[in-house]
């Protein structure tokens, strides 16, 4: 790893040695200068006005050329939000997809990708790693479209980055306890403050223990989560913290409904939505998070940070976990065939990310330049253990698979380095003009080997580089409106192999928007309104010259095909009176297959909706008589959406939600007393269809569910 590092390092703490001694502050000045706080978007209820993940600045969003959207803590509070995707769905153009546990599943313009960020730091999830705690989050930052410039190899629909809490200065302590349906425990707890008298140690910790059940049969969670932070303010100008993140998470995952398929008379034949056909012995996830950072100002305008990263992730499970194989007919009976699988995994990552960022003018040009590197490592190992004789029971009233014996076995290793260097500059003109423009160079490298009776076989070497720019224009007419326009680049996954063996060039994107952004009443409500097209490219299609030919026998491929995404989205969020806070979106999304030898040109993608939108208010009473009462609710709509080879249509469906809190004091204490319904209406849906042979592949919607929580503050 280290000989990737050197050419990062060298350039950049060449740079560093430069600044410091050309722009070395005196004693005096380094006494007055402020102390760096890494911070997410600043937090005015409903609206945010500033986001780091866009430019890594912290730019005010009335200034920065991109669409990003900001989930304060206050939404996160009020929807009492536990997992991912109940947050994403107040984003425009932002659909998640929850497989029950299995991991963080998004599609975002209508692109899936299974990468989020945690406060910058990418966590690639290839197998299924289990669902983001939510207890220490701050909020949640949503950057649409390509954002290879920052963050490397990543899927071009956006970046959604996860910001955690971190040390504050002043005590503050809370527990909360939450009950809700299905037997659902959730205890959070809360404290920060200082070490020390001059405040100049601070530390925060927070902890969550979750026992949770479900509404589908035999499916049980029992987490527990810590995290702790330290941060030491070494200096006026120079901050360290030491970050952890540690969750231990045995559990019964749900998987994906499957269902009864009659190919000939093209109907799906429907078992009970709580029953659940893959059920067995626990899985397990032990995961650990490390992270060092420290950031240093060298005078009032350049400074560095660096981080150092480890994510380490170990999946395990009991042996005899059942898995259905598929569905087929004997008379009029529906047979279900069933295997046995014993799943062992580790997944590790190891990063440093530095970046320098500066202010500088050139005339009447005011500068924000960005300098930075990463290297991320990322180690994986799977090795599965299975049964190679399958068992029938009826699909009705599956039975265990007795006698079945995990007899054969394979594991699959692989070691991905992307190393990246990356310039941004952040140009302020007169007259409300500002101008972004950054290059990234990227370079992947990864090997990798197959195991199984056989013996061993490796991975032919792949090499991937690319150069990715992003430019963007934007016109802040007044302090209340900007209007802008961007155009970036994406570098996405390897393709493998032509009829050559010669490596196919890596998949990219193309993107072209034009926006407007309004922030009204002092930022306490802001909207914007983006208009997209949006191009993936180097898609892996058919090889029709050379079909059947030698070495193409079971056919070959060539990067020629092509997806487009092209639509509007619109957000709102914030306060429209006193009192009333609301955030709306809605997003049409219009994806399609444009180039393929593959006979699918012209389909559109599956599972992602024409039309989606959401809408949610809270009103808080302010009569003397009501005080402290806040009422609120919502709804989520999403149209209907098709399966790969637009046959068939999930049906559309609308979710309603609400809630009721109350908040009052007992001597130094503040109390939250607050109750929460997702889906009023049991409203029954499912999502993500595909079909194959007799086999319906489906995820159902959560039926009607309650939490009762209550939060103490000091």
């Amino acid at each position: 790893m280290k000989s990737h590092l050197k050419p990062i390092t060298a350039a950049i703490l060449a740079t560093c040695s430069a600044i410091a001694t050309a722009q070395q502050p005196t004693d005096d000045a380094a006494k007055t200068l402020p102390t760096i706080t890494i911070t997410g978007a600043a937090d005015q209820g409903y609206a945010a006005s500033q986001a780091g993940t866009g430019t890594k600045t912290d730019t005010p969003l009335m200034e920065t050329p991109l669409s990003i959207q900001v989930i304060p803590q206050q939404i996160l509070e009020d929807q009492k939000v536990i997992i991912l995707d109940q947050a994403l769905k107040n984003v425009s153009g932002v659909r998640p997809d929850n497989t029950r546990g299995a991991g963080e599943q998004l599609y975002l313009r209508g692109f899936p990708t299974s990468t989020t960020f945690l406060d910058g730091f990418r966590i690639d999830d290839n197998y299924g790693i289990g669902l983001r705690t939510m207890t220490n989050v701050e909020s949640i930052e949503v950057l649409k479209g390509p954002g290879a410039i920052l963050y490397g190899r990543v899927e071009p629909g956006g970046i959604v980055n996860i910001v955690t809490k971190q040390p504050q200065a002043s005590p503050y302590y809370s527990i909360e306890q939450s009950v809700g349906s299905w037997n659902q425990y959730l205890t959070n707890l809360d404290a920060t403050g200082p070490l020390n008298q001059d405040k100049s140690v601070l530390y925060r910790v927070n902890v969550s223990s979750m026992d949770n059940h479900s509404w589908r049969d035999g499916i049980q969670e029992r987490k527990l989560f810590i995290a702790p932070t330290l941060e030491f303010h070494l200096s006026p100008q120079t901050q360290v913290s030491l970050e952890a993140q540690l969750t231990k998470d045995p559990n019964v995952y749900d998987s994906v409904q499957a269902v009864p398929y009659d190919d000939v008379n093209k109907q799906f034949i429907w078992l009970p939505r709580n029953q659940n056909l893959a059920a067995g012995p626990l899985d397990g996830l032990d995961t650990t998070f490390l992270k060092l950072a420290w950031t240093h100002r060298f005078n009032d305008d350049w400074s560095i940070k660096h981080q150092i990263v480890q994510h380490d992730v170990k999946v395990y499970s009991d042996p005899y976990f059942t898995s259905d194989s598929g569905f087929y007919q004997v008379g009029t009976t529906w047979m279900l065939d069933r295997t046995v699988s014993v799943v062992d995994a580790h997944f590790k990552t190891t990063a440093t990310i530095l970046d320098i960022t500066g202010h500088f003018q050139t005339g009447p040009l005011q500068h924000t330049l960005l300098l930075g590197g990463d290297f991320y490592r990322y180690d994986a190992f799977l090795k599965n253990i299975y049964s190679s004789t399958h068992s029938t029971t009826t699909a009705f009233n599956p039975a265990p698979p007795d006698g079945l014996v995990a007899d054969t076995q394979y594991s699959y290793g692989s070691i991905t380095d992307n190393t990246g260097l990356y310039l941004q500059d952040q140009i302020k003109f007169a007259h409300g003009f500002h101008l972004l423009a950054g290059l990234r160079y990227q370079k992947v490298v990864r090997t990798g080997s197959f195991t199984d009776a056989s013996g061993t076989t490796p991975d032919d070497p792949q090499r991937d580089t690319a150069t990715t720019p992003r430019f963007g224009l934007l016109w802040q007419a007044s302090n209340n409106l900007s209007i802008y326009a961007n155009y970036a680049e994406n570098f996405g996954a390897n393709n493998g192999r032509d009829w050559q063996h010669q490596p196919l060039p890596p998949q990219s994107a193309k993107q072209h928007e034009i926006g407007a952004k309004l922030q009204l009443w002092g930022g306490k409500l802001t909207a914007s309104l983006a208009l997209f097209e949006l191009t993936k490219t180097n898609l892996q299609t058919d090889d029709l010259a050379h079909k059947g030919g030698p070495g193409c026998e079971f056919g070959c491929s060539v990067a020629i095909g092509e997806v487009r995404s092209r639509g509007p989205e619109f957000d709102i969020q914030g306060e429209i009176a006193p009192g009333w806070n609301v955030i709306a979106t809605y997003t049409n999304t219009d994806i399609h297959i444009t180039k393929s030898n593959n006979g699918d040109q012209g389909l559109r993608l599956p599972n992602v909706p024409r039309n989606m939108a959401s809408f949610w208010a809270t009103h808080e009473f302010k009569s003397e008589l009501l005080q402290g009462w806040t009422i609120g609710g919502g709804v989520t709509w999403r149209d209907s959406a098709t399966d790969s080879t637009n046959t068939f249509d999930t049906p559309g469906y609308s979710v309603f939600d609400a809630m009721a809190s109350y908040k009052f004091k007992t001597g130094p204490y503040k109390s939250h007393l607050q109750l929460n319904i997702n889906n009023l209406f049991d409203k029954k849906y499912y999502t993500d269809l595909s079909i194959s042979g007799n086999t319906a592949s489906l995820i159902y919607g959560t039926p009607r569910s309650a939490t009762l929580s209550y939060k103490v503050e000091l």
